[in-house]
C-alpha cells in the first residue's frame, strides 16, 4: 500500500509541476509548518490533533476561474475531508504532497480548508481533485465557491409614499397582531446576516439594530439585497414595526459582495477580493456563532445558496456533493456544540426555469440538505440525524384584496422547504440609509420573515433553545387552505407561519408575559400607555375601541394595525372571527368555557371575536385590580357582549342519496354563531325512515330525536326510537326504541334542563289491545320513569306532545276522532303529574298540520300553533294565550302553506311564512297586532329567529340563510346540494 501511496503522490506532484509550479500564499509550504500547526505526535488521531484556526488570507482575481454555468472557483483553495481513522504523519504526508498550507479547520472535525499550488485552470483542478480523493486518507474534497446572488429576476417598484398596502405580506401571517406584544421584550438577541451588502452598514429606516461589528461590510460598491433582507427580517418606519421584529437587535453583517480592481488611497490599483469563499466561510460563521454565544439563542439567516444556479448544472442532477457537504456541515455544528444555540433560516431557492420544473428545496444549498434529508451519514458510514435548528422557508403569495390572506406557493419558489412565508410583492428598503423603498419577490423575501419571526421569539423568551424556538414556528404553522392553493399550481407549499400564534405559545400557565403585553393597553389616568397591569381601565380601553370599531364599514378598504385586535384577524371590535389560544397551551382547537357570575358560556378557540378574547380575559386570573369586574362601570356592557348563545339547527330533508336508487332522510346539525360563522357538527342519514321530530332544551345544550324508521330489515315492521344528544360534547346515545309507530305525527319534547324527554308513543299491553300515551324518559340514564294516559285506539282519542315551557307545564293536543272524517282538537296542560285543560274555545278540526311545530314564546306567555279545518282546507297561525287558553289568529292562509313560526327573543314578535299564498317572510308583532313581509321569496321554509334577536334564520332552496332584521341584509350561510325544503329547528 506504501508504494501505491507513494505513485500516486508523485502523479500529484507531475500534476502540480505541469499546471504552475508555484504557490501564492505568504507562508511557506514544508513539512515542519505542517507539523507545528499539528502540535501533536504523528500517530496522534487526526480528530484528536485538530484545533480550531481561521488563517484565510485574501485572494486575487487571477485565482478565480468561471464554469460554464457562470460560476466562480477558486483554483488555489479546496477543503480535504480526511478518513477518521488516520493519523497525523498520514495526514501530513497527503499535505506535503499536496504543497498545502493550512487556512482553517474546526477542533474535532477531520476536514482542513487549505492553500495549494495554481493548477492553472479548473480541468486540472478537476483532475488533482479526482486523483487525490482516490488516495484511502481522503473522504471527499470540496471545491471553493464564491458566493453568487441566487435571487429572482424580480419585480422591483419604487415606491414614492408609503401606506398601509405595503404591508400585506405582513397581515397574512398575523404579524400585526404579534407586535402588541412587544412590550414582552426583555433581550436583544444576536441576529448574523450573511448575504451581500457593500456600501456600509444600514443605517436610518433599514434597522432597527445595534451595529455590533463594521468590519464585516465592504465600504464600496452596493448591492441592495442584503439591505432588503435586513429590512424584512427587523426595521422600522414611521407607522409601525416594518420589520417582523419590532424590536432592537444586535446585528453582525457577513458581507458577501464582491469588490474587484479598486484603488486604494493614492488611487493604487487592487486586485484582491474582499470576501470569503464558501468553504471559509462556514468556518467563519460557526467560530463566531461559538465565540458570541452568551446563553441567548442566536438567529442567522442566509437568503442564498451555493449551487444548483442552472438548469443544466450537473450539480443539481448529481446531489452526491450536496450531500457530502451536508453531512461536513451538520458534523461541524454537533463539533462545536452549536446545533441548539443557533437557528438558521435559509431560502427553500428560485426557480429560473417554467414551473414545470419542480425542484426541490434540498438542492438549493448543503444547509437545506442538512436540514430536509434522512440519507446521511457521519464518516463511520452510521446514520446521522438531520438537524434540527433550520427553517427552510418557500415563498408564499398572498390574496391581493381585503383581507389579505395566504393564496398559494409562488410559481418560482423551490418546494419541499420546511415551512412557508409570504415572499411576493414584499415591502423593504433598498440601500444603507433606507433612501427609498422598493417591492421585490423570492425565497430571499420569505426567509428573513421565518428569521425575524425567530428573533422576536428569542427577544420575549432569551432562554429558548434553537430546537424549541424551531418547534414553536413549526408546531403553529398553518396549512395553505386547498380551495386556495389550487388555484395557482399543483404544488402543495409547506405549512405557512402564524407570527401570532408562535408568540401567543411563548404562555403557559406559569408564565402569560405575552397575554399581559397584549392587554395591557392603558394606565389609570386615562393614557393609552402600558403600567404592567391588566385591570379594569385597560378593559375600558378595550371595550371603547371596539365600540368606535363597530361604527367604521371595515370592509371598505381600511387597514387595522390596532394594538386593540386580540384576535388577528385585521379589524378592531365587530363581528369578524378568527382562532386564537385561549388557554395558552400552544393549540387553537379548544372548547373553553367562559363563567360569568352563574351564565357559562362555552368558546370554540376556532372561532373567537375580539370581544370574545376580551371577556374571557376580564373574568381570569390576568384581571388584576382591587375593583372586581362586576363592580365597573363597563360590567353591563361586558355582559350584554359576552353571554351569546349560538344558534344551533337540525336541518331535516330528504332525497335520493347522491349515487344511488335509495330514498333517505338526512339530519344535519349545525352551529350558528352570533358573528354568522357556520359549522357542521354532526350529520345522519336514514334510509327508510318516517316522520322524523327535534325538540330542543330550553337551554340549547341538548336535544331529543325521536323518529319511526325501519326496525326489522326493510320490512316495514316500523317502531319509535327515542335519542338524544349533547351539542358541546358531541355524545349522543338511542334512550329506547319507545314503542310501535303511529301513522299520526307524534312529536317530542325536552324538558326545560334536558333532563327528561317526553314522547306520546303506540304501544300495546299484554292482551295486544293497541293504546296511546305519553311516555318520560330520563335521558341521563336511559331509563323510562313515568306513564301518562292511556287512550285506547279503539276510542279515537289520544294526547300529543306539544312544548314544554321554562315553568315546567307541558302542553299537549288532544286529538278525538269521531265515526268519518270528523275530529276535534283542543289544548291540556300536563303540571304535577295531572293532564288539564287549557281553557279557551278552539274552532280547529286539527292542530299543527304537517309538520308545523307548535312553539312557545320564551316568557311562556304564548304558544303558536297551525290550526286546520276539514271542510275548508285552510289553516291559520294562531297564538294561544297560556293564561286563558284565549287564541288570537295571526295569520289564514292555504291549507299546508303555514311553514312553522318562532318568537323573537323579546317576545315581541312572530315570524312564519307562508309557502304557497305569498312566499317571503312573515313578520306579526303582538304588541300592535300589525304583520308585514320582510323579506319576499319562494319556497322559504321554517324561518326562525337567532338567541341575539339580530338575526333571522331561514332554508330557500339549497341555501341556509339569514336577514338582519334591522337593515335586512340577505347572508348566505350554508348551502346543501341536490335537497330541497329544508326544515328548521332550533331552541327557545
Amino acid at each position: 500500500m506504501k508504494l501505491k501511496f507513494l505513485k500516486l503522490a508523485f502523479a500529484i506532484l507531475i500534476v502540480f509541476t505541469s499546471a504552475c509550479g508555484k504557490g501564492t500564499t505568504d507562508q511557506p509550504m514544508n513539512e515542519e509548518n505542517i507539523k507545528n500547526f499539528f502540535d501533536a505526535p504523528e500517530n496522534t488521531n487526526i480528530k484528536q490533533a485538530i484545533k480550531d484556526v481561521f488563517n484565510v488570507p485574501a485572494l486575487s482575481l487571477d485565482q478565480i476561474s468561471k464554469t460554464e454555468f457562470d460560476e466562480e472557483v477558486v483554483r488555489t483553495r479546496i477543503e480535504v475531508v480526511f478518513s477518521s481513522e488516520i493519523d497525523v504523519k498520514q495526514t501530513n504526508k497527503v499535505l506535503q504532497q499536496l504543497g498545502a498550507t493550512i487556512i482553517s479547520s474546526i477542533e474535532g472535525v477531520p476536514a482542513l480548508i487549505i492553500e495549494i499550488p495554481d493548477p492553472g485552470n479548473l480541468a486540472n483542478l478537476d483532475k488533482l481533485i479526482e486523483e487525490t480523493e482516490k488516495l484511502p486518507q481522503v473522504r471527499f474534497i470540496r471545491k471553493a465557491y464564491m458566493p453568487t446572488l441566487e435571487r429572482l429576476p424580480s419585480l422591483s417598484i419604487s415606491i414614492d409614499e408609503f401606506s398601509l398596502e405595503d404591508f400585506r405580506h405582513h397581515l397574512a401571517v398575523k404579524f400585526a397582531p404579534a407586535w402588541n406584544a412587544d412590550a414582552a421584550i426583555s433581550a436583544q438577541p444576536l441576529f448574523i446576516v450573511q448575504d451581500m451588502f457593500g456600501n456600509g452598514p444600514p443605517s436610518g429606516n433599514v434597522s432597527n439594530a445595534n451595529i455590533i461589528d463594521n468590519l464585516e461590510f465592504n465600504q464600496e460598491g452596493l448591492h441592495s439585497h442584503g439591505y432588503n433582507v435586513l429590512s424584512i427580517a427587523s426595521s422600522l418606519h414611521d407607522f409601525t414595526s416594518g420589520g417582523a421584529m419590532p424590536g432592537k437587535i444586535n446585528l453582525r453583517v457577513l458581507d458577501l459582495r464582491q469588490t474587484a480592481n479598486t484603488t486604494d488611497a493614492n488611487n493604487t490599483s487592487k486586485d484582491n477580493v474582499n470576501r470569503l469563499d464558501n468553504l471559509s466561510l462556514d468556518n467563519y460563521f460557526l467560530d463566531l456563532v461559538a465565540s458570541s454565544y452568551s446563553g441567548t439563542t442566536i438567529v442567522a439567516n442566509f437568503s442564498l445558496g451555493w449551487k444548483c444556479t442552472n438548469t443544466g448544472d450537473s450539480y443539481c442532477r448529481d446531489v452526491t456533493q450536496t450531500k457530502q457537504s451536508a453531512e461536513l456541515w451538520t458534523q461541524k455544528i454537533r463539533e462545536k456544540n452549536l446545533e441548539d444555540k443557533f437557528i438558521l433560516a435559509t431560502s427553500a431557492g428560485n426557480r429560473k426555469t417554467p414551473y414545470y420544473d419542480k425542484r426541490d428545496a434540498l438542492t438549493g444549498s448543503y444547509w437545506n440538505y442538512a436540514a430536509l434529508m434522512t440519507d446521511m451519514v457521519d464518516e463511520f458510514d452510521q446514520p446521522m440525524n438531520p438537524l434540527r435548528n433550520s427553517l427552510i422557508v418557500e415563498n408564499l403569495r398572498s390574496t391581493t384584496s381585503i383581507p389579505y390572506q395566504v393564496r398559494c406557493l409562488s410559481e418560482n419558489s423551490f418546494v419541499t422547504g420546511n415551512v412557508s412565508a409570504i415572499g411576493t410583492d414584499v415591502w423593504m428598503y433598498d440601500s444603507p440609509s433606507g433612501g427609498s423603498l422598493e417591492i421585490g419577490s423570492g425565497t430571499s423575501m420569505a426567509s428573513p420573515q421565518v428569521a425575524g419571526l425567530a428573533l422576536y421569539l428569542v427577544s420575549i423568551n432569551p432562554d429558548l433553545t434553537a430546537s424549541q424556538v424551531v418547534d414553536i414556528i413549526l408546531g403553529t404553522a398553518k396549512p395553505v387552505p386547498r380551495e386556495t392553493h389550487s388555484e395557482c399550481s399543483d404544488a402543495l407549499p409547506a405549512n405557512h407561519i402564524d407570527a401570532y400564534n408562535a408568540i401567543l405559545a411563548l404562555d403557559n400557565a406559569d408564565n402569560t408575559w405575552v397575554r399581559q403585553a397584549i392587554l395591557d393597553v392603558g394606565d389609570r389616568q386615562g393614557n393609552p400607555t402600558p403600567d404592567n397591569n391588566f385591570d379594569e381601565f385597560d378593559v375600558a380601553f378595550f371595550a371603547q375601541a371596539f365600540q368606535d370599531a363597530e361604527t367604521i364599514d371595515q370592509d371598505e378598504g381600511l387597514l387595522d394595525y390596532s394594538r386593540h385586535d386580540l384576535n388577528g384577524d385585521g379589524h378592531t371590535g365587530g363581528i369578524r372571527i378568527a382562532a386564537f389560544d385561549l388557554n395558552y397551551n400552544g393549540s387553537d382547537n379548544d372548547i373553553i368555557t367562559l363563567q360569568i357570575g352563574s351564565e357559562s358560556q362555552r368558546l370554540s378557540e376556532q372561532s373567537l371575536t375580539d370581544w370574545d378574547i376580551l371577556c374571557y380575559y376580564a373574568y381570569s386570573d390576568l384581571y388584576v385590580s382591587e375593583t372586581n369586574i362586576d363592580d365597573y362601570e363597563i360590567s353591563d356592557l361586558l355582559a350584554q357582549k359576552c353571554i351569546k348563545a349560538p344558534a344551533y339547527f337540525m336541518i331535516e330533508t330528504e332525497g335520493y342519496k347522491p349515487g344511488t336508487a335509495d330514498y333517505y332522510d338526512f339530519n344535519y346539525l349545525v352551529e350558528i354563531e352570533a358573528n354568522g360563522n357556520v359549522s357542521l357538527l354532526q350529520n345522519w342519514e336514514h334510509k327508510y325512515v318516517s316522520d322524523m321530530q327535534t325538540a330542543w332544551s330550553a337551554d340549547g345544550k341538548s336535544f331529543i330525536r325521536a323518529f319511526r324508521h325501519d326496525g326489522n330489515n326493510n320490512q316495514n315492521q316500523f317502531v319509535d326510537s327515542l335519542v338524544t344528544f349533547d351539542i358541546h360534547s358531541k355524545a349522543g346515545a338511542t334512550l329506547s326504541r319507545v314503542g310501535k309507530s303511529s301513522q299520526n305525527k307524534d312529536f317530542a319534547a325536552l324538558s326545560p334542563d334536558g333532563s327528561q324527554a317526553v314522547l306520546s308513543v303506540v304501544n300495546n299491553d299484554d292482551s295486544e289491545n293497541t293504546f296511546r300515551e305519553l311516555q318520560f324518559w330520563d335521558t341521563a340514564t336511559g331509563l323510562h320513569t313515568n306513564t301518562l294516559g292511556h287512550w285506547p285506539t279503539a276510542g279515537g282519542k289520544f294526547g300529543r306532545v306539544l312544548d314544554w315551557g321554562n315553568d315546567g307545564r307541558l302542553y299537549i293536543e288532544m286529538w278525538e276522532l269521531f265515526e268519518g272524517a270528523g275530529s276535534a282538537s283542543s289544548l291540556h296542560v300536563v303540571a304535577n303529574g295531572n293532564i288539564a285543560p287549557l281553557g279557551g274555545t278552539l274552532n280547529c278540526d286539527f292542530l299543527n298540520r304537517y309538520y308545523k311545530r307548535p312553539k312557545l314564546s320564551h316568557d311562556g306567555k304564548w304558544l303558536a300553533i297551525g290550526c286546520g279545518h276539514n271542510d275548508t282546507l285552510l289553516e291559520e297561525l294562531l297564538v294561544i294565550n297560556t293564561t286563558t287558553g284565549a287564541p288570537r289568529q295571526v295569520y289564514q292562509g292555504d291549507s299546508t302553506g303555514i311553514s312553522g313560526a318562532a318568537f323573537s327573543p323579546d317576545n315581541k314578535y312572530i315570524v312564519f311564512s307562508d309557502i304557497h299564498k305569498q312566499g317571503g317572510i312573515q313578520v306579526y308583532n303582538l304588541e300592535d297586532n300589525q304583520r308585514s313581509e320582510v323579506i319576499p321569496g319562494t319556497k322559504i321554509k321554517s324561518p326562525l329567529w337567532g338567541p341575539q334577536g339580530e338575526f333571522i334564520y331561514y332554508s330557500e332552496g339549497d341555501w341556509v340563510r339569514r336577514v338582519n332584521f334591522s337593515t335586512l341584509e340577505i347572508q348566505d350561510l350554508l348551502e346543501i346540494k341536490d335537497r330541497f325544503e329544508i326544515l328548521l329547528s332550533a331552541p327557545n
